[in-house]
């Protein structure tokens, strides 16, 4: 995955020509309580840090009931004094807080939503769902004051929210970043996820994803990952792409997947799913796009699943990743880049070489490349043969005239190698030499002398003729031991 990196102590992403800051407590009780209520006059705007001279035995519940009370005592001071004792009791004092607040009175519910909004923005987890969950019954409270301040604030918490799950997943060794694709589109991105081998995490602290509304992408890497691992995607509705990689799952965790209704891409990379799996993917309606490397899944398998879910783009290949970047088809298929690493580098392929066979098989275009690779998987060991050397050249003649082709040549992958040529002959005049590869006639591409005679005839006497020749090329073979896929799949 790629995109912007949040770095490691800070929770909110970077992004380009963005503006947003963290939103901390005291500006976040300022927008859901109002001023009037907590500017200069009102309780703290967050929990006091117990420790030290603050530190307290824990209350009792006597003591609670007390604090409650006294959140409409006549004297500010005492108000003061209660809420801040109440928030520090933490989760304790959620259910008397509540049942406070349903008392009717209105500085009780202002006061109360406070103490529960400041144990929402907990880092404990347990304190927070439990505030989270009283907030959320307020909402539907039948006291218009206490729904409407209940609302204001779980909208004010849900940056905060975030902004905490983000550093306290990535402290635990979650990769966080913001995608490409939003950066430009939405004023508050798209976050990747990915927990990787250096989570130290728990399923447990998967939790923390009911906390991350933004996330766009979200991936699993690693044998410690299990289904279970897998069910915390449940809490991102809005996630677009899930991608497992290495993974000791089983097809329930495909099913886990299916219940995501905008998931638009699963990619199953080297887990033992097979068959079966498929069956969840077909009920996705939302689904366009899967790739199945390495796992157990069956050709005939695959090609059940391709034709009954058309609608899908699949990638079913045995797990083989050969590293290199080709042009596409029809033109021949040189290389153009090779992944740094890949088993294509290590078995020597270089850039500019044009591949012609592999395993025995001949090789046209890139296309049948990856086909041919497809069939393997990581470990398989195959011969590659390569075209290494080739100088390009142009040979050109000012006009055809009458003259005849006046060449005997090869077929090859990737042109017409010249076996003879006659001294009087069209080709021999424009410069082209025995042993040259002529790759293409005019702009056409050719490969054997038929092509190339069919192309010469349909031009006219007065035609000028240019031939694309390879010179000074020679046939390299080279064995390659495949990997995993390594490059970034989006």
């Amino acid at each position: 995955m790629t995109g912007t990196h949040l770095r490691p102590g800070c929770g909110t992403p970077r992004r380009r020509a963005s503006t947003r800051r963290p939103v901390g407590l005291a500006r976040l009780a300022l927008t859901c309580l109002g001023a009037t209520v907590l500017l200069g006059a009102g309780p703290p705007l967050g929990p006091p840090s117990p420790g030290g001279d603050e530190a307290v035995a824990a209350p009792t519940a006597k003591q609670i009931a007390g604090w409650v009370r006294e959140l409409d005592d006549d004297q500010f001071v005492i108000r003061r004094r209660a809420t801040e004792q109440l928030i520090l009791a933490g989760q304790r004092a959620i259910d008397p807080v509540l049942a406070g607040i349903g008392s009717g009175n209105l500085e009780v519910a202002t006061r109360g939503v406070h103490v529960l909004q400041a144990l929402a923005a907990s880092t404990d987890l347990a304190t927070r769902e439990a505030a989270v969950a009283a907030l959320r019954q307020l909402v539907g409270s039948p006291s218009r004051s206490a729904a409407r301040q209940a609302t204001a604030a779980m909208a004010a918490l849900s940056e905060v929210w975030q902004q905490q799950a983000i550093q306290e997943l990535e402290d635990l060794g979650a990769e966080i970043d913001m995608t490409d694709q939003f950066l430009a589109l939405m004023p508050h991105g798209g976050l990747s996820v990915t927990i990787g081998p250096q989570w130290q995490g728990g399923v447990s602290d998967l939790q923390r994803f009911r906390w991350l509304p933004d996330v766009q992408e979200v991936a699993f890497v690693g044998p410690r990952v299990t289904d279970e691992w897998i069910q915390a995607v449940e809490y991102l509705a809005g996630v677009e792409r899930v991608t497992v990689k290495n993974a000791a799952i089983t097809n329930g965790a495909v099913r886990t997947l299916s219940k995501l209704k905008q998931l638009t891409s699963v990619y199953l990379l080297y887990t033992p799913v097979n068959d079966d799996a498929l069956e969840y993917l077909k009920a996705m309606p939302s689904l366009r796009d899967v790739r199945l490397y390495g796992t157990n899944v069956t050709r005939p398998g695959y090609d059940a699943f391709a034709a009954a879910a058309a609608q899908v783009q699949v990638e079913f290949k045995m797990g083989a990743f050969l590293g290199v970047q080709c042009q596409p088809a029809p033109l021949p298929c040189q290389v153009s880049q090779v992944v740094n690493d890949s088993a294509a580098m290590r078995g020597g392929i270089e850039a500019r070489d044009i591949i012609v066979r592999y395993a025995g098989e001949p090789v046209a275009t890139f296309d049948d490349l990856r086909r041919l690779i497809s069939r393997n998987k990581v470990g398989d060991s195959v011969l590659i043969q390569v075209v290494r050397g080739g100088a390009p050249v142009v040979c050109a003649l000012e006009r055809r005239g009458n003259l005849p082709l006046g060449l005997e040549g090869e077929a090859t992958p990737f042109g017409c190698r010249v076996r003879k040529l006659a001294s009087d002959g069209a080709a021999a005049k424009s410069g082209v030499r025995v042993d040259d590869v002529i790759v293409e006639l005019n702009g056409e591409p050719a490969s054997t002398a038929d092509q190339l005679q069919g192309q010469f005839t349909a031009l006219a006497a007065e035609s000028e003729l240019t031939f694309g020749v390879l010179r000074n090329s020679r046939i390299v073979s080279l064995r390659v031991t495949f990997g995993e896929w390594t490059e970034d799949l989006r």
